[in-house]
């Protein structure tokens, strides 16, 4: 099971740091009455929708908060992108309070991995339901390693489904086996990576800023990316000459806090910002989130316009979309969940059985909501 392995450093540091705590070890005070400032980096840019769609109204809907007692919020947005943490040390970073709230990346706890099982989810609100609730349930039920201690999550934000974008050399991929022999873009998320190598074809380790070049030199032929790939840092828009949807992953971030930060708010506070927090608000903002992806998906077939004004626009970066029959990759990755489940069981000590029971559970329970 050596395809699972997580080898990023991110991994080590959330497991050996993570858990320390923010330096704030103030009792919590019993009256919510003074403003209450809190930081919140987004490890993605300020254009990224996530940002436009969800935390940007998020952080208004906290700052619109207000106790009893004259308590208020104060949340400022810290310089969206790599500083001062980059996704990959999200965990580790928003543990130790290098911000007091953070946007944290699945792919560095290994429970995140079930944001990464290919078509495991039929929807963006159905993932935003299934991991919130997975990732918060009782302590050490699921997260047995306890890697996400450090952190109170307090919205779970999947993006957009992921679509596969190829160039000619690529080819327009209609079924599973047009991927035979190409090499395709993986952000080292080992389920992702797994699911590749399940379609026939070799993953390769490439970051968001490195990707358009490699794409135009041909050292890869193809990456699985949401609608907004075609302008932004991606710019896949003149790049590549295919885009087939699939849908096949919802990569759940989360808005999540410093544990030792949430621990210190006075209680009127936390009830407070619960309000805007749990699986209802994840559902609610991806709800949100998915109305803004029609214009990304109309700018992949008409070509992108880049602003400022006047908008410069690419009508030759347009292309028909390839609505995949999934059937075929359906079946080509029909292991790798399981596959996922044996390794989190016999070598980190999870249940992975039992996790994906209870996603199953957890899918019935969000189809029978009003």
């Amino acid at each position: 099971m050596k395809k699972f392995l997580f080898i990023g450093l991110a991994l080590v540091l959330a497991l050996s740091v993570g858990l320390m705590g923010c330096d704030d070890e103030t009792p919590p005070p019993d009256v919510w009455d003074s403003e209450i400032e809190l930081t919140l980096h987004p490890t993605i840019s300020q254009f990224a929708s996530i940002v436009g769609e969800v935390i940007n109204p998020w952080v208004d809907e906290v700052n619109a908060l207000t106790g009893t007692d004259g308590g208020s919020f104060n949340v400022t947005i810290v310089s969206p992108g790599d500083a001062p943490f980059g996704a990959s040390d999200s965990l580790s970073a928003i543990g130790l309070g290098t911000t007091d709230m953070g946007m944290l990346s699945p792919e560095t706890f290994n429970l995140g991995g079930v944001g990464y099982l290919p078509f495991e989810f039929d929807s963006i609100e159905e993932c935003a339901y299934v991991t919130y609730n997975l990732w918060t349930e009782t302590d050490g039920v699921w997260d047995v390693d306890g890697q996400l201690d450090g952190v109170k999550i307090l919205i779970t934000a999947p993006l957009w489904g992921s679509q596969l974008w190829t160039t000619l050399g690529g080819g327009n991929v209609t079924v599973a086996a047009d991927m035979a022999g190409l090499k395709i873009r993986t952000d080292a998320q080992a389920v992702e990576s797994s699911t590749i190598q399940a379609l026939g074809a070799s993953p390769i380790f490439i970051g968001v800023s490195e990707l358009a070049g490699q794409l135009e030199t041909g050292a890869i032929q193809g990456c699985f990316f949401t609608y907004s790939g075609i302008g932004g840092a991606a710019d896949l828009g003149g790049v590549t000459n295919y885009t087939t949807e699939l849908n096949m992953i919802y990569r759940p971030y989360s808005i999540a806090m410093c544990k030792a930060k949430w621990d210190a708010l006075p209680t009127d506070a936390k009830t407070a910002l619960e309000t805007v927090c749990g699986a209802e608000k994840s559902m609610e903002y991806a709800a949100l989130h998915l109305a803004a992806e029609a214009e990304d998906k109309q700018a992949t077939i008409d070509g992108p316009c880049f602003m400022p004004p006047p908008p410069t626009c690419y009508p030759e970066y347009g292309r028909t979309i390839y609505e995949a029959d999934t059937s075929t990759f359906e079946a080509a990755t029909a292991n790798v969940a399981d596959d996922w489940a044996t390794y989190m069981t016999g070598t980190l000590g999870f249940d992975g059985a039992g996790i994906l029971a209870r996603i199953a559970a957890l899918k019935v329970a969000w189809a029978a909501l009003p």
